[in-house]
């Protein structure tokens, strides 16, 4: 622990605290609407680093599996709740998006593990998963939010289809395709504008380390096109499975306020 403290640049942090409250001064003589909420995220923001960066120390001093996935289990319980709230708190949509980001994230984890494209170090398999495990959240809540407000713009064509004798899936047609478009979006917009734009943060990351350019593209380029599968996973998910949250066992829509 006093190692790791003392690898810290205490001197980087003074300036970009100094920096940080400047502008959110700045925003309060201004009577922004979001400076409060801006000063109140950058303390959770940087509470919640502290936080994950002494829990991932003792995880990787111990450097035991069952740890590491009791971790990402966490990971994705909460990634579920933050998507779920975006809806509404109903438990249903909970286990919804729980299962939507979790299927997401192992359809892609265990098959690039059991390839050996991963290793089971958990300072390589937590960062990753990680990334994985946000973009299937982000992907999931961007879905959902897009799939119901679809279907409550055309509610009348919806409710028409289905009295017709048309089934959940049939109804939702052209709901389910633009809301799939809508969720690959800013993964579609990242994988354009990678290494022309901007430089991605793993990548980053490794050229400060010290690792060839080369060597940094590459795990970047492994990244990027894994996030892009978990995207489109989880909006697919979303739209197939969508008849179980917003529709009643006698197929009647039924949206959340």
């Amino acid at each position: 622990m006093n190692q790791a403290l003392g690898s810290l640049n205490f001197w980087r942090l003074g300036m970009l605290g100094l920096y940080v409250g400047a502008v959110l001064l700045m925003m309060f003589r201004m009577r922004l609407p979001a400076a409060r909420e801006s000063f109140l995220a950058m303390l959770q923001g940087a509470a919640q680093l502290a936080v994950m960066g002494s829990v991932l120390l003792f995880v990787f001093e111990v450097d035991h599996l069952a740890l590491s996935v009791a971790l990402l289990l966490v990971m994705v319980l909460v990634a579920a709740r933050t998507a779920a709230r975006r809806i509404d708190r109903r438990a249903a949509t909970f286990r919804f998006t729980l299962g939507c980001i979790g299927l997401a994230t192992l359809a892609i984890l265990l098959p690039m593990t059991l390839a050996r494209v991963f290793e089971l170090r958990p300072n390589f398999l937590i960062p990753i998963s990680g990334m994985l495990i946000g973009n299937a959240m982000n992907a999931t809540a961007l879905a959902l939010e897009r799939l119901r407000s679809d279907l409550k713009l055309q509610r009348d064509r919806v409710e028409a289809w289905l009295s017709l004798g048309a089934d959940p899936d049939t109804a939702m047609g052209s709901s389910a395709r633009s809301t799939l478009e809508a969720a690959l979006i800013p993964s579609l917009n990242t994988l354009k504008t990678t290494g022309v734009v901007h430089i991605p943060g793993m990548m980053t990351g490794m050229l400060l380390g010290g690792q060839s350019p080369l060597k940094a593209a590459e795990m970047q380029l492994t990244i990027l096109a894994l996030i892009f599968i978990a995207a489109l996973f989880s909006a697919l998910l979303v739209t197939r499975l969508a008849r179980r949250l917003f529709f009643t066992e006698l197929e009647a829509l039924d949206l959340p306020d």
